[in-house]
């Protein structure tokens, strides 16, 4: 059976497109490149409620020279995703530059090796460094946003909903232990998720993955604290008899 990608034709929709037609058709091609952090808005569904975060996004926008109208393809390289969840860290900003250069990098070698021109331009930390807003639009993505209105002087409220869901995952087993978090400021009302646990082939004991995810949980209750924050809240009790 022939390959798909040898019977394609029409405009190039992605990287690898723009290089098998330089190596196999010889198209003449020049590019260019163009990298941005943007901010998106992004959503989770969990537990029957969609929680909208947002992160930052590297992205480039690759052009390429050679049809009657330049090509342009968008790829992201690394964002700070993040609901967040404790066993998931995000990058931190250096981490970010680092990640996405080296995947780019990655890219530029393969344009270079196919042979198309393009000035290489990378990701900077001055880029991803930025000052969290604290205008009235602000929304609540993240339970330091709740700490960051706090500190400003913001009425903030939190009560935390722990929820233990099953399910499956690849084929196996799959436990999570995660919370809610229902910030109330300024007359809204924000949720933040949060998964402390995915025991994933109940790798964990009962009560040791309960342990962990009341410790985690407790971190993040204590940050609150912290802040002058008094959220109310339950302990996962799931395997208590």
């Amino acid at each position: 059976m022939r390959s798909l990608r040898f019977m394609w034709s029409g405009n190039p929709a992605t990287l690898g497109d723009v290089v098998w037609l330089k190596k196999k058709r010889g198209h003449e091609i020049a590019g260019g490149v163009e990298l941005a952090v943007e901010r998106q808005m992004r959503e989770h569904f969990i537990e029957g409620i969609t929680v909208r975060y947002e992160c930052d996004a590297l992205m480039a926008e690759f052009s390429f020279r050679g049809w009657e109208s330049p090509i342009r393809i968008a790829k992201e390289y690394e964002n700070d995703f993040s609901p967040p969840r404790e066993i998931y860290i995000p990058p931190s900003a250096p981490h970010l530059v680092e990640n996405a250069n080296r995947r780019i990098r990655a890219d530029y070698e393969r344009i270079r090796q196919a042979g198309i021109p393009l000035c290489e331009k990378f990701f900077t930390q001055a880029m991803v460094t930025r000052e969290r807003p604290s205008s009235p639009e602000q929304r609540v993505c993240s339970l330091q946003d709740a700490i960051d209105l706090k500190t400003c002087g913001e009425g903030v409220s939190v009560n935390v909903e722990t929820f233990v869901s099953l399910g499956r995952s690849g084929g196996l087993p799959l436990r999570v232990f995660g919370a809610v978090y229902t910030v109330e400021t300024r007359g809204e009302k924000f949720h933040v998720m949060k998964e402390y646990v995915l025991n994933s082939n109940m790798m964990y004991a009962p009560n040791e993955e309960e342990d962990i995810a009341n410790r985690r949980m407790m971190r993040d209750v204590s940050r609150l604290q912290a802040a002058g924050i008094m959220p109310e809240y339950k302990k996962f009790e799931v395997n208590k008899k």
